[in-house]
């Protein structure tokens, strides 16, 4: 006998935040061509944040090589997603609807799973 669910298939997605993995400070190197706006751009902040966590004199100019810090965990956002959520996928949803709900990508949401 079936259960009254059987038409549906209901999956447990484990959307897991390791805490110390997303409060990290995250860096990249400067490569040939990257501006600041660029990087910011890039990582979803503005060039004054990026301006401020590396104690840059001169925001016009960046160099080959250097290190900067392009996030630094500091938001009630950043906390809220290092806690563990699970997720019950409903019959019709789409992993693109479900990492979208929680701000990931595809790939990350696959990735954690």
């Amino acid at each position: 006998m079936r259960s009254p669910r059987s038409p549906f298939i209901v999956l447990s997605v484990v959307v897991l935040f390791a805490a110390s993995a997303l409060l990290a400070t995250t860096t990249v190197t400067v490569d040939d061509g990257d501006t600041l706006w660029g990087l910011a751009h890039e990582h979803g902040v503005s060039v004054d944040e990026l301006v401020a966590w590396n104690e840059l004199d001169d925001p016009d100019r960046i160099y080959l090589g250097t290190q900067l810090i392009v996030h630094r965990p500091n938001s009630q956002v950043d906390r809220a997603r290092a806690e563990a959520t699970t997720h019950t996928v409903a019959a019709g949803e789409t992993l693109s609807a479900i990492a979208a709900r929680y701000t990931l990508s595809i790939a990350e949401l696959v990735g954690l799973n």
